[in-house]
């Protein structure tokens, strides 16, 4: 939630950005994504917004197979939240009373191409 409240003595003004991420890693190859889910600037406003859909952040990365070096697979959510005065209201709540809504990574899907 973003809440902003303009007062006759103040302007308010609130940010939110929550963006999902996934990165593939080995050795000296990195590839990454990144999708941002909500973005707001508010100004004596308000916003919400609830998700029971499924979100994605795709990902794609090439690898060695090499017994070696391991493959980090990174999945999660990241948050940055700003206010300017004492009557903005920043939120971000990453769960919820249902526990089937807590986010959850649901899969990874890994296909294997083989060297030509």
């Amino acid at each position: 939630m973003v809440h902003a409240v303009d007062h006759w003595y103040s302007r308010s003004d609130a940010d939110l950005e929550l963006d999902l991420f996934c990165s593939i890693s080995q050795t000296g190859m990195h590839a990454e994504n990144c999708t941002t889910v909500v973005k707001q600037h508010r100004g004596d406003s308000r916003f919400f917004q609830a998700f029971d859909q499924v979100l994605q952040a795709p990902c794609t990365g090439y690898v060695l197979p090499d017994p070696n070096n391991p493959v980090f697979i990174t999945v999660g959510a990241s948050s940055t939240a700003g206010a300017t005065s004492d009557d903005d209201t920043v939120e971000v709540d990453f769960s919820s009373h249902d526990p089937e809504k807590f986010i959850h990574i649901e899969s990874i899907e890994i296909s294997l191409d083989p060297a030509p």
